[in-house]
């Protein structure tokens, strides 16, 4: 369609192969250089399109794409959750990393395996110093200083239990128990009640010790048995008689007669009586009188009276006071407490079971008896927990812990932070920036020319617009060039001729190098 044009003598026929094309087809080198192929990127130069290629970047020495390199504690890889060290070594329950101690229940320091079990309160009367693990076996003295005995009370400090002491307390000189010892008249006794003496007399009537006068009723300090008037004289000079005033006068009734028929008045005042002393002078003849004397307040003929510490006798052995009570588990006279077991001055039955160790984690202050429920923290401060290691004291035990340390910033275990271009990762494959942004065709990030076909630094789709007056954009050569003023002068001979049409039909058919 050229006037005088040479015809379709070019490589696509009536043109050349447009530029930025590598066939007629208007095809175009992808980025394998493979003409009318479909990769748009090989950002890595490795002949692998990066839609493929299983790493747009390099592999580091970890074998990982774009990776750090072996810049870990492990070299690739951080210390694995619940190690402590790279050789996969744990801590141990004493806390030491790779050590073989498998348990230490109670957290003090010794393996379970190494405890010696015993009694570890210095307290205690079994106190044994090399043990290192309580087995609840401490024992107390009880109150006879036995170690583990049973006895609560020794009241008098003898050695022997109260509840099998046959006296809680002393014997006195006389073989008493808590007895006052020879104190009386007697030695060991007071005078007899009625006796006189420790020989057992009494005083007679009138007064003597031991004398054998029975009666001297009237006072008269003649014995009634040798007195010629027990009593008094009347005017009749008849003894006791009612004087000149009887029936019988003072002659009429016989002197110690009390009536007329010759009767006597008995030591009872009753006439014609038949008995024959009162010495009490209470009523009651001499020889039916259970008591001859005074009854004291005790009911004692005689006696001496409620003198005794609980009036008419002593506190009973065994007993604390006059009433019968004894002293209770506590030493408390008639306390109600049965047993106070542990002799902490608490009954047993008002114990309160609890830890009363106030270096446990579950102490009970209000507990008076410890029932060895007391616990330890465990790793994480669970009071009472089987924790053994909390190595990064984050308070979740190491062996359900996800990261035995601290996440990085970038949310890796242990790992190095936002070391990368990136932050947390490195430029993603394909781009120059962490936008996402990539080379344009004049390497530039983020640019927005397509396509530099020529490398000439000027991008293709603003290179026509560049060429000035008189001359025109050669897309073959990818240039401005002049315009020719005589385009059918192949032989550049100044005229158009048949030696062009020769040069033309000469190179007809050539193939042109790209």
């Amino acid at each position: 369609g050229i006037c005088n044009g040479p015809g379709a003598i070019f490589d696509c026929g009536c043109s050349g192969i447009l530029a930025g094309d590598c066939d007629c087809d208007g095809n175009q080198l992808d980025a394998l250089g493979v003409c009318g192929g479909t990769c748009t990127a090989d950002a890595d130069g490795d002949g692998m399109c990066d839609d493929v290629d299983d790493c747009v970047g390099t592999l580091d020495d970890c074998g990982i794409c774009n990776g750090p390199g072996a810049i870990y504690d492990c070299g690739c890889s951080g210390i694995l959750a619940g190690d402590c060290d790279c050789d996969g070594n744990q801590l141990d329950a004493l806390g030491v990393c790779g050590g073989d101690c498998l348990t230490d229940v109670d957290g003090d320091g010794v393996c379970d395996d190494d405890e010696t079990p015993g009694c570890t309160n210095p307290f205690s009367c079994n106190f044994d110093a090399s043990a290192t693990d309580d087995d609840g076996s401490c024992l107390t003295e009880d109150a006879t200083g036995e170690c583990g005995g049973t006895c609560t009370a020794d009241a008098d400090g003898d050695g022997v239990c109260d509840d099998v002491d046959d006296c809680v307390g002393q014997l006195d000189a006389c073989g008493i128990c808590n007895g006052p010892g020879s104190v009386f008249d007697c030695g060991c006794s007071g005078i007899p009640a009625g006796d006189c003496n420790c020989d057992g007399n009494q005083l007679d009537a009138l007064g003597v010790c031991g004398g054998t006068c029975t009666a001297d009723v009237d006072g008269d300090g003649v014995c009634d048995d040798v007195d010629d008037c027990v009593g008094t004289l009347d005017d009749c000079g008849i003894c006791n008689g009612p004087g000149s005033i009887y029936d019988c006068g003072c002659s009429s009734i016989p002197a110690g007669d009390c009536d007329c028929d010759g009767n006597q008045l008995d030591a009872l005042n009753v006439c014609g009586g038949t008995c024959s002393a009162d010495a009490d002078g209470d009523g009651v003849c001499d020889d039916v009188d259970d008591c001859v004397g005074t009854l004291d307040d005790c009911g004692i003929c005689n006696g001496p009276g409620a003198i005794y510490d609980c009036g008419c006798s002593g506190i009973l052995a065994g007993d604390c006071d006059c009433s019968g009570n004894q002293l209770d588990a506590l030493g408390i006279c008639g306390g109600d407490c049965l047993a106070d077991i542990d002799g902490d001055g608490v009954c047993d039955v008002n114990e309160v079971p609890g830890c009363t160790n106030p270096f446990s984690c579950n102490y009970d202050a209000s507990a008076t008896d410890d029932d060895g429920s007391c616990l330890t923290e465990d790793a994480t401060g669970e009071c009472g927990g089987i924790c053994t290691a909390d190595a990064d004291g984050d308070g979740v035990c190491d062996d359900v812990d996800d990261c035995v340390g601290m996440l990085d910033d970038c949310g890796i275990c242990n790992g190095p932070g936002a070391i990368y271009d990136c932050g947390c990762s490195g430029i993603p494959a394909g781009d120059c920036d962490c936008n996402g942004n990539q080379l344009d065709a004049l390497g530039v990030c983020g640019g927005g020319c397509e396509l530099d076909a020529n490398a000439n630094g000027i991008c293709d789709d603003i290179e026509p617009s560049l060429c000035g007056e008189g001359t025109i954009w050669n897309f073959e050569t990818g240039q401005c060039e002049g315009l020719d003023e005589c385009p059918g002068d192949l032989d550049d001979d100044g005229f158009v001729g048949v030696g062009d049409i020769l040069d033309l039909l000469v190179n007809f058919g050539v193939v042109c190098a790209d």
